[in-house]
């Protein structure tokens, strides 16, 4: 993970501490930064949103697929608030595309960003101690982000070890649900004794 990224997060979260829950902290931030945030509701599923400048309102503007779950949209917004505090001096526009999202890494390092913000290693410790069945449903109401991208960050912190690795995590590429996939990832479940896949978003 991009330590420039990790270090754009942890200092908004610093300075905006007060806002616990992951809306208001979005809001809030967008609010002191001028960004405007504006829906509409695009017939493109793979279409989340993007964030350009409006040189007539001379304003950045995240723009986001009304369509898209809520927690989805979240993660979006995030994503474009990294694209902005981190990459605002090289394009006027930036929108993530199926072909972009891993292979960009301008798309890589706002992703970073937005996972950082949103599921930083102390909110998310509570949930997860409890080896080996992380309670990622009650995080997911309380954090407002999925249940599929709080396990890819379990196990992005296994594999820089800053969590214990455990056996009963593994990558299924296959799994979508569209209320709560995190588009063009591979999504960690949980898997049983018996070989089957069980819980899910």
């Amino acid at each position: 993970m991009s330590q420039r990224a990790m270090n754009a997060a942890n200092n908004l979260i610093k300075q905006f501490s007060q806002h616990l829950d992951c809306w208001p902290l979005l809001l809030e931030i967008c609010k002191y930064f001028s960004i405007r945030i504006d829906e509409h509701p695009f017939r493109q599923k793979s279409f989340d949103g993007m964030l350009w400048y409006d040189r007539y309102a001379q304003q950045w503007v995240i723009l986001v697929n009304a369509k898209a779950h809520r927690y989805r949209s979240r993660f979006t917004i995030a994503h474009e608030v990294g694209h902005f505090l981190l990459h605002r001096g090289l394009m006027e526009s930036f929108c993530c595309t199926p072909d972009t999202a891993t292979s960009d890494p301008l798309e890589r390092e706002a992703n970073a960003f937005a996972s950082e913000l949103l599921m930083p290693l102390e909110k998310l410790l509570p949930y997860i101690t409890e080896y080996p069945m992380p309670d990622t449903r009650t995080a997911s109401r309380h954090l407002g982000v999925s249940q599929a991208a709080i396990r890819l960050r379990i196990e992005m912190w296994q594999r820089t070890k800053q969590l214990p690795a455990s056996p009963l995590w593994r990558l299924n590429p296959k799994y979508q649900e569209d209320e709560f996939y995190w588009p063009y990832s591979k999504v960690l479940r949980l898997k049983t004794g018996d070989g089957n896949y069980m819980g899910g978003c």
